[in-house]
């Protein structure tokens, strides 16, 4: 994955299913990255923002930065999270290239019971809602960007193998997130409006695709967007990532 990182010159990548549960995970992960970097001889990624997991087998998110821009993170005080949802957001502040950007990382959940309908609706409604409304005068001229695992699709009929009548569950997601985020933008949409592509695959019961992982930024910050792509490094590890002018890149 890192020479991938390294290829597409991504300076800002959000990770999502780390499986981190405590700070021993986390060191060995910043351990093995420099190890990496260093055999490489390239600029490595530093830990900017995290969550760990209440378990080893799901969630955990972490956002890496290049360790040149270290001293460009703005220090705030992490969103507290309820007990259902750690490990599912994480978010840090970049002042990069004139602008100043407030990067969110989610990782909605899966599951159908009734506990995983309420933690998606919390994370959405709650979580991800609370960062479109301005906290200080300098949060007005802020570049907001979610980047994340969000398990389901906005529109099924280009986002989905399964078609304009597969994944019907996802759309009270769909407008949930509308809701909590009227002025936020799929940045891989606007650029392909008519493109399919997908960033889940699977082969049962049949072959197919759903474009799960998406990066959202706020609609007048959109000419920034100079490109958007989607690539994997295996079938189950997919880097969507989005380029912003004035050098700033966005993956997750």
């Amino acid at each position: 994955a890192v020479k991938q990182w390294a290829a597409l010159r991504l300076d800002v990548v959000c990770i999502q299913e780390t499986h981190h549960n405590h700070m021993q995970h986390q060191c060995l992960l910043e351990r093995d990255l420099s190890q990496v970097t260093r055999q490489m001889h390239i600029q490595g990624w530093r830990v900017a923002a995290h969550s760990w997991s209440n378990s080893v087998h799901t969630a955990g998110v972490l956002i890496l930065v290049r360790h040149s821009l270290a001293k460009a993170l703005e220090l705030t005080p992490p969103t507290p999270l309820p007990h259902n949802l750690a490990g599912r957001f994480t978010e840090c502040t970049l002042h990069w290239g004139g602008h100043r950007l407030h990067i969110c990382n989610a990782y909605v959940p899966t599951g159908t019971t009734a506990t995983a309908a309420e933690a998606k609706r919390e994370l959405i409604s709650s979580i991800l809602a609370a960062t479109t409304t301005p906290r200080s005068i300098a949060d007005n001229d802020t570049t907001r960007i979610w980047a994340g695992d969000f398990n389901f699709v906005e529109d099924p009929d280009k986002d989905s193998s399964a078609g304009p009548n597969g994944r019907r569950g996802d759309s009270s997601l769909a407008r949930l997130l509308r809701t909590a985020g009227p002025n936020m933008v799929d940045s891989h949409r606007e650029l392909h409006p008519h493109r399919r592509d997908y960033t889940h695959l699977y082969c049962a019961p049949t072959h197919g695709g759903s474009r799960l992982d998406r990066i959202y930024i706020n609609k007048e910050m959109l000419p920034l967007v100079c490109q958007t792509e989607i690539h994997f490094s295996s079938p189950s590890d997919p880097v969507s990532y989005t380029h912003l002018r004035a050098h700033e890149t966005l993956m997750n």
